[in-house]
C-alpha cells in the first residue's frame, strides 16, 4: 500500500485516472438536463413527477461510482467543477433575461421564442435552488460514502451508495422543490417530492447492480483503490490536497 500527496489533480507521482475527465463530462451534462427539464411534469402510473426525477438517480449512482472509485477528494472536485458550470448556465441566463425579443411573427402567430420570457426565469430560479440543494445534499452523500468505505473496506458498494443516496434525495428534493416550485401550495410540493422520491428509488435500485459493475470495472482498470484521509470540508480543496491513501486493486470488496 503506498501513499501518494494527490498535487496535480489527475496526475500525481506518474499515476494518471484515466476515466475520471469523462465521468466528470457525463455527471456536469446530466446536471444541467436536470436544471433543464426540472420544470416539466410527467405522468407515470397516475403519478405526477418532474422529468428530471428520471434522469437525476442516475446521477446521483454516477456520483457514488465516482467516489467509491476516486475517493472523496476527486469527488469534491467534481462537485465544484459542476458549480462552477451552474454559475456560468445562471449568469449567462441572467443576461440573456436583459435583452428584449424581437416581435417575430410566424404565420400571424408569436414565434416560439417567446416562451423564453417564461423558461429564463425559471431557469434562473433553478439554478439559485440547485446550488443550494445540491450542494449540500451531494456534498454531505460523497463524505458519508468515502467514510463507510475507510470504515468498512471490504462492505457491499451498491449498499454504501444506496443507503446514502436516499438521504440525498430526501435533502436535494425538500430543498430544491421549496424553491423550484414556490408557488406551489405546501400539499401539492408534499405530494410531488414523495412521488419523485419513490420513482428516484426505483429507478436507483433497477440500476443499482450496474453501479456495482460499473464501479468495480473502474477500479480494475484504474488499478488504485482510493481511500480518503481528507475532513468534510467542501473549501478544503481551495487551500492544498491532503494526502489519499491508494491501495493495490487485491481488494475483495464486492
Amino acid at each position: 500500500m503506498s501513499i501518494l500527496n494527490l498535487k496535480n489533480n489527475l496526475q500525481t507521482n506518474n499515476h494518471s485516472f484515466k476515466l475520471y475527465t469523462l465521468f466528470v463530462a457525463i455527471y456536469i451534462i446530466i446536471q444541467i438536463e436536470c436544471i433543464m427539464f426540472v420544470n416539466k411534469q410527467i405522468e407515470i402510473f397516475g403519478y405526477n413527477i418532474t422529468l428530471s426525477g428520471i434522469t437525476f438517480p442516475i446521477d446521483v449512482l454516477l456520483l457514488g461510482v465516482i467516489t467509491n472509485s476516486y475517493g472523496y477528494q476527486l469527488a469534491r472536485q467534481l462537485l465544484w467543477i459542476n458549480n462552477i458550470v451552474i454559475v456560468q448556465f445562471l449568469l449567462y441566463n441572467s443576461v440573456a433575461n436583459v435583452f428584449p425579443f424581437a416581435n417575430v411573427m410566424v404565420n400571424n402567430q408569436p414565434d416560439v421564442v417567446f416562451a423564453y420570457d417564461i423558461l429564463i426565469p425559471r431557469y434562473i430560479r433553478t439554478c439559485i435552488t440547485a446550488l443550494v440543494s445540491e450542494n449540500i445534499a451531494e456534498f454531505i452523500f460523497i463524505w458519508l460514502v468515502s467514510r463507510n468505505k475507510i470504515m468498512h473496506k471490504n462492505g457491499n458498494v451498491g449498499w454504501r451508495i444506496f443507503k446514502y443516496s436516499i438521504l440525498a434525495n430526501i435533502i436535494m428534493l425538500t430543498i430544491g422543490y421549496m424553491g423550484v416550485f414556490s408557488d406551489y401550495s405546501f400539499t401539492q410540493i408534499i405530494k410531488l417530492i414523495f412521488n419523485v422520491m419513490l420513482i428516484k428509488t426505483l429507478i436507483e435500485l433497477l440500476f443499482l447492480y450496474f453501479a456495482i459493475y460499473i464501479a468495480n470495472k473502474v477500479r480494475n482498470f484504474e488499478q488504485v483503490d482510493v481511500f480518503d484521509y481528507a475532513k468534510p470540508n467542501p473549501f478544503a480543496f481551495l487551500t492544498q490536497y491532503k494526502y489519499l491513501n491508494i491501495k493495490n486493486i487485491n481488494n475483495t470488496e464486492k
